[in-house]
């Protein structure tokens, strides 16, 4: 229902109902005669009392009147499915639809005409080659660059029928791309042509300039000197050997890893050293953003920060409950992490920290999965979700008010195993918000999801055998963001 003047109002609905109303919603007229099907009709959004634009559920096209609903015409605004419009004047519409499509019209509403363009080809992967500069790519050669911090975004495109599984590009016009083939491609011009190098086994293509180029896996590292046309293995018998799946140049520094092994250059790739990654752990993902700084996820779900080049490895329980799958952080206090749901709610779901790692705040990208992430600057993201579907931030996610999130516990320490009432507090509330309450005891997440009262606080009762970590977190909501509480310890000394 929308009224576009205090008198004039429209009501729409299921199997082409329209009706109208001209004294403010006292009367209503019988409904109106509508071209097509019938459709189950889902909003009506007005330029003034006579000239309305009417969507559908299903998004085929949109119905319009120029004359208070005595007459309607159908329009196709796109060739994709079309589910909201709206008026900025009586000349200007825009309207939205699947997969982000956006066109706006001129003559209010009749022509159409799209906004951007649509990237070609199915994507699972990202990285970020700069601040502003990244990359997607995926099946079928499909590869598309941004150089705006993902505002925009161009198809390149390599020739090949394989999966692109790594691209590098040292300069604006200076590219290589490897596919699952093993075919390695390097481009002079930007992407609008390719040629061929070679075709040999290797899991990543990492170029630290237009000449020097390394080939990563499956075991050990291939090193040019001369654009890519020849490669010779290096860093001895026991680097040649491992097995290696991914790379990354961090300034004077690159790495090479896998779930078991993490090597670390300083001389551009001619010799290598080993690092120690967190003890005990498979790692999942990992990232740097120095020689020293760096943060792992490993295949329990566990997440790790090192200050020291990996001597040292501490695990961030901040995160919480929600499982990680990828993380990247653009500074050694910013990053993302992309995890598998969050309080019990399946969807695309990454887990943002700007301190660091001691918290984390959750936000909601959109229903489906996020499959990759990168940060390339701080407070800047992008993520890849299923289907292909990009997204970007300027804003590190955030947005609306900063919300926070305290926490507290009787008792703090036990002699023995007991009951531990943790309360909490969350500023500023307005009531009735779900916090997420998550302890990590023996290694294991439980997990609680509590009401928020009038004044901000909640409390929640729970039974610890041992020493015990509890973290609170909140999805934030429309005008407020997201938290996560700084981590809170009850001791079980016996």
């Amino acid at each position: 229902m929308t009224f576009p003047t205090p008198s004039a109002g429209f009501a729409v609905g299921n199997s082409n109902l329209v009706s109208t109303t001209t004294d403010g919603g006292a009367t209503w007229s019988d409904p109106r005669p509508v071209p097509g099907g019938a459709r189950k009709l889902i909003s009506a959004r007005c330029a003034s009392a006579t000239l309305c634009l009417v969507t559908n559920a299903s998004g085929a096209g949109l119905l319009r009147t120029a004359d208070g609903g005595a007459s309607f015409s159908e329009v196709t605004p796109s060739d994709r499915p079309i589910f909201a419009a709206a008026f900025a004047s009586p000349t200007r519409a825009v309207a939205a639809g699947k997969d982000g499509v956006t066109v706006v019209s001129d003559d209010g509403g009749v022509n159409w005409r799209p906004i951007g363009s649509r990237l070609t080809g199915s994507f699972f992967a990202l990285t970020s080659a700069s601040s502003s500069t990244a990359f997607a790519f995926g099946n079928s050669g499909a590869l598309a660059r941004t150089t705006d911090g993902g505002s925009t975004w161009a198809n390149v495109g390599v020739p090949t029928s394989g999966r692109i599984v790594s691209v590098s590009f040292p300069s604006s016009t200076v590219g290589f791309a490897l596919d699952d083939t093993g075919q390695l491609q390097r481009t002079d011009n930007g992407g609008s042509s390719w040629s061929l190098l070679t075709t040999v086994a290797a899991t990543r293509v990492l170029a630290l300039s237009p000449g020097r180029v390394l080939l990563v896996g499956p075991r050990g590292v291939r090193r040019s000197t001369n654009g890519g046309q020849e490669f010779r293995t290096v860093g001895g018998r026991t680097v040649s050997r491992a097995a290696l799946d991914h790379a990354q140049a961090v300034g004077s520094g690159l790495f090479a890893w896998s779930a078991r092994v993490v090597l670390l250059s300083t001389n551009g790739g001619t010799s290598w050293r080993f690092v120690r990654r967190p003890s005990g752990s498979n790692l999942r993902s990992l990232d740097f953003v120095n020689r020293t700084t760096g943060f792992a996820v490993d295949v329990a779900g566990r997440v790790f920060s090192t200050r020291n080049g990996g001597r040292r490895w501490t695990q961030l329980v901040g995160v919480g409950a929600s499982e990680p799958l990828d993380v990247d952080f653009a500074t050694s206090r910013a990053g993302f992490l992309s995890v598998i749901g969050f309080d019990n709610q399946a969807g695309g779901w990454v887990l943002r920290t700007s301190d660091g790692g001691s918290t984390w705040r959750p936000q909601l990208l959109l229903k489906g999965s996020i499959q990759s992430i990168a940060s390339p600057a701080s407070g800047s993201g992008l993520a890849l979700a299923g289907g292909g579907s990009l997204f970007t931030t300027a804003s590190g996610g955030d947005q609306g008010t900063t919300s926070r999130l305290t926490l507290s516990a009787r008792p703090r320490r036990l002699r023995k195993a007991g009951a531990v009432t943790v309360s909490g507090r969350l500023r500023p509330p307005e009531g009735r918000e779900l916090v997420a309450v998550a302890k990590l005891e023996r290694g294991r997440w439980s997990e609680q999801t509590v009401q928020v009262a009038t004044n901000g606080s909640f409390t929640t009762s729970w039974r610890v055998g041992r020493t015990a970590i509890f973290v609170a977190q909140w999805g934030g909501d429309d005008d407020r963001n997201s938290a996560g509480s700084v981590p809170l310890t009850v001791l079980v000394k016996k």
